[in-house]
């Protein structure tokens, strides 16, 4: 059976250990986002993040 080769993951901050504070319902629904983002794919509640501007 072949594996998929999942994009790393790269943390900002306290963003991990913020993380692990949620409960544990969150954490498994944002635990699984992550991986959907890593196989290169959308959570089906993920929104795109608009209102910023890139300079």
């Amino acid at each position: 059976m072949g594996h998929k080769k999942l994009k790393n993951i790269v943390w900002i901050g306290s963003s991990r250990e913020e993380l692990k504070k949620f409960p544990e319902p969150i954490k498994d629904e944002i635990g699984y986002a992550i991986y959907r983002a890593q196989e290169g794919k959308k959570h089906h509640k993920a929104k795109p993040l608009k209102g910023f501007t890139v300079f």
